[in-house]
């Protein structure tokens, strides 16, 4: 919900993936998507969905997307793979419960062809692609490509690594950052 407030207070676009094993209660999802788009991340948030039975795969992404419909009351349609980890009989389960995207967890990317693999341009949080740099200075980097090249920013991040690394303060600078110097684009929020 921190999260939202700091979104809000800068009128950024987001899509909250929200697992069914979340602590967010019902009241707490709707008072998301008065403002968010919501989107699948399956019942428990498993390691990895493909080394699932094809079954309890299906289960964990069909089961969550009933109850996010049940709770906001309408379809959702967007989905992030847990921790990134999809093949092509993911996809397909993903496709078929009825989901039109899927975002995956591969960063450094503003450009995308399948709407089932869609790449993300930055997380909040250290990662070895950022080869020492800061996160903060890939972002603003990955801005000004998208920019340029008529592609799309996209940042994740999960809200308890933002606490874990002490990141709210920085990720708010980078907020302001961003409104001050881009315009943003509404609408299909992603």
């Amino acid at each position: 919900m921190r999260l939202a407030q700091l979104l809000k207070k800068y009128n950024l676009p987001a899509i909250f993936f929200i697992p069914t094993c979340s602590p967010l209660r019902d009241k707490d999802i709707k008072e998301l998507n008065k403002d968010f788009e919501i989107g699948g991340h399956t019942v428990s948030h498993p390691q990895d969905l493909q080394k699932l039975s094809r079954e309890e795969m299906i289960r964990e992404i069909v089961d969550n997307k009933i109850w996010l419909e049940e709770t906001i009351g309408y379809p959702v349609t967007k989905f992030c793979y847990p921790r990134g980890r999809y093949n092509d009989e993911v996809t397909i389960a993903v496709q078929a419960a009825g989901f039109t995207s899927a975002r995956t967890t591969k960063v450094l990317q503003t450009k995308y062809s399948n709407p089932f693999q869609m790449p993300t341009s930055i997380h909040v949080f250290q990662r070895d692609e950022y080869k020492g740099k800061d996160w903060v200075e890939v972002a603003r980097g990955m801005v000004l490509i998208a920019a340029q090249t008529n592609g799309i920013f996209h940042l994740w991040g999960h809200s308890a690594e933002i606490s874990k690394w002490k990141n709210w303060e920085k990720l708010e600078a980078f907020f302001k950052w961003l409104v001050e110097n881009y315009k943003i684009v509404k609408g299909e929020a992603d």
